[in-house]
């Protein structure tokens, strides 16, 4: 996996909008400036950047090719359009042919980047209508469901989305944690009954016990 400096990843908190202000005092630095010139960020990342979701349409149906274009983080266009949490940017980028599929240099898809926006629910269904997979996991073996647990407290309307695009909440991840394990553990109390549920229907007694599994020491 490829890391990221402290300048790349001030530049990648800083182009998201809702996080940005904390960070809008250092604008201006000489050092930081300097990353951003080492980003690999092509025109079109520009346009997505700025919520231009009418440029980014006109743009893309004169060089369709940008849209597979990749920065040094390995964002797509699409990976930018969900990160700023922009629906009618996503719109014409998927329009043009994004991949779903694609990750970055994390192994992360953009619906794995999708569930910690403040539209979360409605950009994974987007994604997922175009057919991002739910079942996907990262460098790390997260799948969406988990980066969402990651965050705290999430949205049922979120984990509902990625239930009914059926995730996998048997799998483990690196850390040895199942999706429910991470909800009773990262304090996500009305997480916890809605993943009880569904991997309780339709599943024998037997089976039920496995809802409970204890991470590996």
């Amino acid at each position: 996996m490829q890391g990221i400096t402290l300048a790349e990843h001030f530049w990648l908190r800083l182009f998201r909008e809702h996080v940005s202000r904390p960070f809008a005092n250092l604008k201006g630095n000489a050092m930081l400036d300097e990353a951003r010139g080492t980003l690999s960020l092509s025109p079109a990342h520009h346009i997505i950047l700025n919520n231009a979701h009418v440029e980014i349409a006109a743009y893309l149906r004169m060089y369709p090719i940008a849209v597979l274009h990749e920065d040094s983080y390995g964002f797509t266009l699409l990976h930018w359009a969900v990160w700023a949490a922009e629906l009618e940017t996503m719109k014409p980028v998927l329009d043009a042919g994004a991949n779903v599929h694609a990750t970055c240099h994390r192994g992360r898809t953009a619906l794995m980047w999708a569930v910690d926006s403040l539209m979360a629910a409605d950009i994974c269904h987007l994604l997922i209508d175009q057919g991002a997979d739910a079942k996907a996991v990262s460098n790390r073996s997260d799948n969406a469901l988990m980066r969402a647990l990651d965050f705290g407290p999430t949205p049922e309307a979120t984990i509902e989305v990625l239930l009914h695009a059926g995730t996998n909440l048997k799998h483990i991840n690196a850390g040895h944690f199942t999706a429910l394990d991470a909800a009773a553990l990262l304090a996500s109390p009305r997480a916890c009954p809605t993943h009880i549920a569904w991997r309780s229907a339709g599943l024998s007694e037997r089976l039920r016990v496995d809802l409970f599994h204890v991470p590996h020491a």
